[in-house]
């Protein structure tokens, strides 16, 4: 989230200054249709990605998805072209489905992790669990509307300025492509590492049902 926000308000200026040439009714009418294919491609394919979970495991498919999104920004530079301005729904296609991903299992795998910590200290603590997962993501999005300030001055941007020089759009489309695929990049890498793979959820879930079935049988004795 970092990463994506950060630098997500460049789109604007981009397609303001770059793609459409200062046509601002132009930027509105695309934002309009690519808001609708992002949010729609994220929702329809929230039932591709549940089955593509529960068939292949929440680890590999949040991998790909956030390979994919970094795929999706790596074509900005490509697609956000004035040439033909509607091929940037392509980059926004891409990137929907992988960051349906990051919401639908990331959480989903707050779950395991609580079964985890169950396991070895037999006790419940979903709350906790949950409220340091919502604090990570609540403080994420608080940091990016600091960053995202720092990093539209960075790239040398000038409100004042009615056309922006072309080292500023360079700039801009630059960190709009680098800044989302190193940290998601990044993101991906760490979830590498991550140990519950789906043997290991089963497993665990399996010694606590064993466990339970014992608890009750010594109970009923």
């Amino acid at each position: 989230m970092l990463g994506i926000f950060m630098v997500n308000s460049f789109a604007i200026y981009i397609n303001t200054y770059y793609v459409f040439g200062g046509d601002k009714e132009g930027v509105a009418k695309l934002n309009m249709y690519a808001n609708f294919v992002f949010q729609g491609a994220g929702i329809a394919l929230v039932p591709v990605i549940s089955y593509i979970a529960t068939h292949v495991g929440k680890k590999k498919t949040l991998i790909g998805g956030l390979l994919m999104v970094v795929v999706a920004y790596g074509t900005s530079w490509w697609l956000y072209t004035p040439s033909n301005p509607w091929l940037q729904i392509i980059t926004l296609a891409l990137a929907a489905p992988g960051l349906s991903c990051m919401w639908m299992i990331a959480s989903s795998m707050v779950a395991d992790i609580c079964d985890m910590d169950e396991l070895k200290t037999g006790r419940r603590r979903e709350g906790m669990f949950g409220a340091s997962y919502s604090w990570a993501c609540k403080a994420g999005i608080s940091l990016t509307m600091i960053l995202s300030g720092y990093m539209l001055q960075w790239s040398g941007f000038d409100a004042a300025v009615e056309v922006q020089p072309e080292a500023v759009i360079t700039n801009m489309r630059l960190l709009y492509m680098f800044v989302p695929m190193a940290f998601v990049g990044l993101a991906a890498l760490l979830v590498a590492f991550y140990p519950l793979t789906e043997e290991r959820v089963r497993a665990i879930q399996l010694e606590m049902e064993e466990r339970l079935a014992a608890t009750e049988a010594e109970e009923s004795v």
